[in-house]
């Protein structure tokens, strides 16, 4: 259903009547950005994933993880210049800020008296700028809108005219998209002129095949069509493209931190040439909110080391929030859990417990958290050995218990320990609670690296967390300690 309210969006708004930008107000805006998208005909609607997107389609700029800049000079026809700078700043992974500016000037047109006198020279210029945001909805929608600024100069007399755009981008497929955008949803225009800038609609549509080496991306908007193809070697990219106004090729040079690009326009009004730079710099938005999530759990960690349990899960649950550390995550159900199955308020310094009798109470607490369950009971008996009143103590003691960690098991040591773990993570398995599981499987991974089972039985449940790659890892490194596991073998090769 939703898919195809998404189609009906698109077709509704290729659908809409639209001003042809020719010799239209704004018409500067249809010139494009960026030598890649103009060497791939302007078919760039549903293409663009780099900061371009501030002028083709707002709701892409959501898919740039570092800031960037990309700067544009391109040369027109009889001294007419064209320039373009546009920037996206991601905030998170989810939402992103815009700016663009474009220029356009001519100069050297002669001006004459009534009686033909030749009067000099005056230039010709149109500058805009705009505004825009975008933010990503679900998994698959994003949606982005626009504040443009427009002024036109001819000699001594400018005007200023002002537009609002709205985009979208919709993720069909894995390496499909499909995209819409409406200019000028509601415009105005100030008191020196009656110009207003005309309605303009535009759907596309891109695809990526062979490794996402290669894209074939198409636009169209009421009386013309574009169309574009990339391919990429890298660290070089060749383009090509038709329109209804032009043929282009271009190529481009596809660094990490940066990239040129060049394209080629045959016009009706002769040959253009466009050169641009793309400037990607400042930290990658994922390892910005992973470093602001770090920050939180290392204060969770401090509030629960000081005893203030309430605090600390809250904190937890910021960091979360920002950056899904799986972990983490699992700390926090442990804590969760711990809470639940205990009635443990915050464990104040406040005199009524000793110092020894907090130390270990908030010891065996922290390390039922991190999945240390076993210096966790030691902690607990422990402190009860000194302070065996102790209501908080002999009930981490009884949940230890009920999750299978007793005096017995407490004692013993390597193989018996090991099979111990790993039966234990077995029945965690069973009982759907992975997060143990793992790191019953991870402790014996770590006592013995060389247990072919230990390393089976982690990738079992990797895969049955979701993470695939990891289990692959643990199989294979089980199966590198038991080559004649057939089995195991080939179920790997199923996997590929």
């Amino acid at each position: 259903m939703k898919k195809i309210l998404i189609l009906s969006l698109l077709l509704g708004f290729s659908a809409l009547p639209a001003a042809n930008a020719a010799g239209e107000p704004g018409e500067i805006f249809s010139w494009g950005a960026g030598a890649r998208s103009l060497g791939m005909g302007r078919a760039f609607l549903a293409a663009c994933d780099d900061s371009s997107a501030s002028y083709w389609n707002h709701a892409a700029m959501t898919m740039l993880n570092r800031q960037e800049l990309t700067l544009l000079h391109s040369i027109l026809w009889e001294e007419t210049n064209y320039n373009f700078l546009g920037y996206v700043y991601p905030m998170t992974s989810r939402r992103a800020l815009g700016l663009n500016l474009v220029r356009m000037g001519s100069t050297g047109f002669v001006r004459r008296s009534l009686y033909n006198e030749n009067l000099g020279t005056f230039d010709v210029s149109e500058m805009g700028a705009s505004i825009s945001y975008a933010q990503t909805l679900g998994r698959k929608l994003m949606i982005g809108a626009g504040v443009k600024y427009l002024t036109r100069s001819v000699d001594t007399y400018s005007n200023a005219l002002y537009g609002l755009d709205a985009s979208l981008l919709y993720q069909v497929l894995e390496k499909t998209r499909v995209a819409a955008r409406a200019e000028n949803v509601a415009a105005f225009a100030d008191a020196s002129t009656d110009d207003v800038l005309p309605l303009l609609t535009r759907v596309g549509v891109a695809h990526k095949m062979f490794g996402d080496r290669f894209t074939l991306s198409a636009d169209y908007e009421p009386g013309k069509w574009f169309a574009g193809a990339e391919a990429v070697f890298s660290p070089l990219a060749l383009r090509a493209g038709i329109n209804s106004d032009e043929i282009t090729v271009g190529i481009g040079l596809l660094f990490s931190g940066y990239q040129l690009d060049y394209a080629l326009s045959q016009h009706a009004l002769g040959l253009s040439h466009r050169v641009s730079v793309a400037l990607r710099f400042g930290q990658d938005v994922e390892k910005r909110r992973q470093d602001k999530a770090e920050t939180l759990f290392d204060k969770a960690q401090q509030l629960l080391a000081s005893g203030e349990l309430a605090a600390s899960m809250s904190m937890y649950n910021r960091g979360l929030s920002i950056y899904n550390d799986t972990q983490k995550s699992y700390d926090l159900g442990r804590f969760k859990y711990l809470m639940r199955a205990g009635g443990f308020a915050d464990i104040k310094d406040d005199g009524k417990l000793k110092k020894r009798e907090r130390e270990y109470l908030i010891s065996s607490i922290s390390s039922f958290v991190k999945g240390n369950f076993s210096h966790s009971l030691r902690q607990a008996k422990k402190g009860l050995e000194l302070f065996p009143e102790n209501k908080m103590l002999i009930s981490m003691k009884a949940i230890l218990k009920k999750e299978g960690y007793d005096e017995v098991a407490d004692e013993m040591t390597g193989d018996a320990l090991i099979a111990v773990r790993l039966q234990r993570a077995l029945n965690y398995f069973v009982e759907k609670k992975y997060d143990l599981a793992v790191k019953e499987c991870m402790d014996a991974v770590e006592m013995d690296p060389n247990n072919s089972l230990a390393h089976e039985r982690l990738g079992t449940i990797y895969l049955k967390i979701g993470m695939k790659q990891k289990a692959i890892e643990e199989w294979k490194k089980a199966l590198a300690l038991s080559p004649n596991n057939t089995y195991l073998k080939k179920f790997l090769e199923k996997m590929k």
